[in-house]
């Protein structure tokens, strides 16, 4: 067990020793030794040599890193700790954070530093003095939670949901097509086959993602009091395999004006999601996280990056687009606002591509939903 060994890293720095304490009273037993965590306090240099390499960090030196990071942590954890509890966020630490202990996943570990990042931000820089936090609050009748609200002194209230998308390993080298905007089963059908014709790999929208998140979401909030109650859906889509588009596959899919989410209810809703979902969620945060983030522990460098969308939600009742910049202290759109004209990306390499063009987005166009 680590906690009957001596805490790897030596220092007198008092305030930053939290994750010492974590394992000397057992919490980081069960994790396992391949964890990012455990790598950055055992001060494991070539593990993060390998892991920036094959993740495409480039602006953060392997050699500093480990320290820099646990000092980070450390600091945030006894933050949250004050805000949520020290029950709570030791909780967090010992199942969410460990990413499946034993069996590893390191997409499991991205994904709760996501959600810890986000709620270090709300809990620091909200619009006014936080009165209340509660991690995980029962708000409907049911055991489903959002990942906490938010309570402020100005009368706002947070109740926020978190999530985190894993997209497979793209090949760089193959010619591809995605469309975002929705087709029919017909259509869904005719693209493919046309693409298998002419050796083009067609990806369909990852839009069953963004179906199942407003649901879950919609399964956890309750319905929206006043423009004070912000119902906030927390999507961060860091580990897409479409990099050069940024965002561009979410927002389309949420934004087109023939069949995005935010824009055509009849749609959304043939499509699956819920009234409640529709009616609940204020507004989709959709966000890449920036790698100062993994450095520091600090969401705000996001606010250098610009690396997001705040698309606020038509159908949700009471939701106002000037709360919702005063509490996140982002840009915040309407989908009418990012329209964009594009229904498909494409990733060619060069050649005589102009009648297969034509033949696609024909076939997009005749088939949207």
């Amino acid at each position: 067990m680590r906690s009957q060994t001596q805490y790897p890293q030596k220092n007198d720095l008092g305030i930053f020793n939290t994750l010492k304490e974590f394992w000397e009273i057992g919490i980081l037993d069960d994790y396992s030794e391949q964890h990012f965590l455990i790598r950055a306090i055992e001060n494991d240099v070539s593990y993060f040599k390998k892991l920036f390499h094959r993740r495409g960090i480039t602006s953060i030196d392997p050699e500093s890193f480990p320290f820099n990071f646990v000092v980070n942590l450390s600091t945030k954890i006894n933050n949250l700790m004050n805000h949520f509890g020290n029950d709570e966020i030791q909780v967090f630490f010992k199942n969410q954070f460990a990413a499946g202990k034993n069996n590893y996943d390191e997409n499991k570990f991205f994904e709760a530093l996501s959600e810890f990042y986000i709620l270090a931000f709300f809990a620091n820089f909200g619009p006014a003095e936080l009165l209340e936090s509660t991690y995980e609050p029962r708000l409907v009748d049911s055991d489903k939670n959002p990942e906490a609200r938010f309570v402020y002194k100005d009368g706002t209230i947070l109740d926020i949901e978190i999530k985190t998308p894993n997209f497979p390993q793209r090949n760089l080298l193959e010619n591809f097509i995605i469309p975002t905007c929705l087709l029919t089963e017909d259509g869904r059908k005719t693209l493919t086959e046309f693409c298998d014709s002419i050796k083009i790999n067609c990806h369909l929208p990852r839009v069953l993602k963004l179906k199942d998140y407003m649901n879950y979401a919609g399964d956890k909030f309750t319905d929206i009091s006043s423009e004070n109650h912000i119902n906030l859906l927390a999507i961060n889509w860091t580990s897409t395999d479409l990099v050069e588009t940024a965002l561009f596959e979410p927002t389309t899919l949420l934004c087109n004006p023939k069949n995005g989410l935010l824009r055509n209810k009849e749609v959304a809703l043939k499509l699956g999601i819920s009234e409640d979902a529709l009616n609940r969620i204020s507004a989709i945060f959709l966000y890449m996280l920036p790698e100062g983030c993994l450095l520091f522990n600090d969401f705000r460098y996001l606010f250098a990056t610009r690396q997001y969308k705040i698309i606020v939600n038509p159908f949700a009742k009471r939701t106002n687009p000037d709360k919702i910049h005063e509490l996140t202290r982002l840009a915040v759109h309407t989908p009418e606002e990012l329209e964009d004209q594009r229904f498909a990306f494409f990733s060619f390499n060069e050649g005589d591509w102009d009648l297969k063009l034509r033949e696609m987005c024909n076939i997009i166009s005749k088939n949207s939903l």
